[in-house]
């Protein structure tokens, strides 16, 4: 189950949770082609995706992500390690236009990353 600031949300679609670990690094190439790997760590990112959202979902699920606040993430069914991902992260998001028809459905992705 996945929550953002420990409130449970509506669940993203079947296909819309992707978690991985980011490794974040500087590569740098020597004159004689020679690579050499700077290694400062590791970052967590979550993607979720809703593609039929209500109007009351949406609401409560935008009104996390347009605050410019750090958003708690949690998935205590996550494939990782432990079989739960938590972290502290930033979101990046990207709306999209209503569905088709007088439903109000809407389609809305985010990236958390963390911080």
């Amino acid at each position: 189950m996945i929550t953002l600031n420990s409130t449970t949300i509506v669940q993203p679609d079947n296909t819309g949770v992707k978690e991985e670990l980011m490794q974040i690094y500087h590569d740098r190439m020597r004159v004689n082609g020679s690579l050499q790997r700077n290694f400062f760590g590791v970052k967590k990112q979550a993607t979720l995706t809703w593609s039929r959202l209500a109007p009351a979902d949406y609401q409560t699920l935008i009104g996390f992500f347009t605050t410019g606040s750090a958003i708690a993430y949690s998935n205590t069914l996550s494939a990782y390690s432990g079989g739960s991902m938590s972290f502290t992260g930033l979101p990046m998001h990207t709306e999209d236009v209503y569905l088709p028809g007088a439903t109000l459905l809407r389609s809305l992705t985010v990236t958390l990353r963390e911080i």
